[in-house]
Formats: C-alpha cells, sequence, structure tokens
C-alpha cells in the first residue's frame, strides 16, 4: 500500500529548504527531480511488497515465471517504469536577470516590478515533471513551468531589491527602506507560490502513480486468475 498523505508530506517538507535568498531555476530544477525521485522509490518499494504479497497466491503451475528474476512480475515492472517513468523536461528560459527592474521609489506600493521580457537565453534550464511526455515548447506554457518562473522571477526581485535598498541606505528614510518586513512581504509570497508548485507537482504524479498501479493490478492477474 502506497502512503500518498506521507509522500505529500515528504515532498512538501523537501520545499522547506526553498528560501527566497537562495532560490533559483537550480533549486527549482533539485525540488523537481526530488519530488519525482521520492514517488519513484516509494513505487519500487510498491512492486517488492506486491511480490512477496502475491508469492503464496499465484497458481502453483505460474510460480516460476511470476518469480523469473529476467521476465517474472518484479522485472516487467521495472521495465514498465523504465519507458513509462516520469520524466523531467528541460525548459530554457529566457534571461531572468531582464525579468527584474526596480521602482525608483519603494515607498509607494510594491517596491519591484516583474516585467517578463528579454531575448537573450539564459544558460541554466529548468527540470520539470512531464508525466504525460509533452515536448519542451509545451511544457513551458503549462502551470508548473509558469509557477516556477514566478518563483525564480520573485527570488531575482528580493535579491535585486535587498541590494538596491542596501545601496540606498544612507540616502532614505529608515521608514522607507525596511528590509526584514519586505523580505517577509516575499517570503509570504513566495510560500503560496510554493504551495501551487506543490499542488499542480503532486497532481502529476498522483495520476502517474494511478497508471503504475493499475499496470501492476494488471500483471497481477496474469498469475493469479
Amino acid at each position: 500500500m502506497i502512503d500518498r498523505v506521507d509522500l505529500q508530506d515528504k515532498i512538501r517538507e523537501y520545499a522547506d529548504g526553498l528560501i527566497i535568498d537562495q532560490i533559483g531555476e537550480t533549486e527549482i530544477s533539485l525540488f523537481t527531480s526530488k519530488a519525482k525521485n521520492i514517488v519513484e522509490y516509494a513505487f519500487d518499494e510498491y512492486i517488492n511488497e506486491q511480490y512477496q504479497l502475491y508469492l503464496t497466491r499465484v497458481h502453483p503451475e505460474m510460480l516460476a515465471e511470476y518469480s523469473s528474476f529476467t521476465d517474472g512480475y518484479v522485472s516487467q515492472m521495472k521495465k514498465w517504469v523504465t519507458e513509462h517513468g516520469i520524466s523531467l523536461t528541460r525548459v530554457e528560459l529566457y534571461n531572468p536577470q531582464e525579468f527584474v527592474q526596480i521602482q525608483e521609489t519603494p515607498k509607494f506600493g510594491t517596491p519591484l516590478t516583474i516585467a517578463l521580457g528579454g531575448t537573450a537565453l539564459a544558460k541554466g534550464v529548468l527540470l520539470l515533471p512531464n508525466v504525460i511526455s509533452l515536448p519542451a515548447c509545451i511544457a513551458t506554457i503549462t502551470p508548473i513551468a509558469a509557477i516556477a518562473i514566478e518563483i525564480i522571477a520573485l527570488g531575482l526581485a528580493y535579491r535585486a531589491y535587498k541590494k538596491r535598498s542596501t545601496e540606498q541606505d544612507t540616502k532614505v528614510e529608515p521608514e522607507i527602506v525596511s528590509s526584514e518586513e519586505h523580505k517577509k512581504t516575499f517570503e509570504d509570497d513566495l510560500k503560496i507560490l510554493k504551495d501551487r508548485l506543490i499542488k499542480e507537482i503532486w497532481s502529476q504524479l498522483d495520476s502517474w502513480l494511478d497508471t503504475a498501479v493499475a499496470a501492476s493490478d494488471s500483471l497481477i492477474q496474469k498469475y493469479v486468475s
């Protein structure tokens, strides 16, 4: 039995390591890779558990085939995972440094404007879960990719604001630049975006688990029917 609540908790716990001071495409890619690995490891354990569970239930004449190291239940399911596993799509980003513009008067409203623009491709890439094998050109506009880019832009915006506020610290009134207050605002925004990212990623991973478990059930029926 796969404890999906536990899997979500593990993914959420890992997401806690995404902090506003250090968030970027590398951190997002590592997070999505970790989420993928958590789910695939859980299913690998499920395969072994199912094998042991049905070891005494298969028809005697099917036991050798069921237990075969080369083409038995476990071997076939591992092959299925290889062929239908959770892939990570490489998504190239436009240079995120060009997304961030500092307003000259952070005293009014939000301290930053995020301008999505620019033409130069960044060297950095995102690795995003691509369960349904979408081509990269389409994956760039999926909800997961959109949220990931928002998070990266937010991190860049915070670091740009922090740099500007430090430079202006001796030029403006203390109440205008409240670094800790603004950081809290950025952190609150990051939490909202992380919750959305986890929800979208889990939706795909959960769907993959449904398909994987169904494949396992179908194969087992071959040996017990």
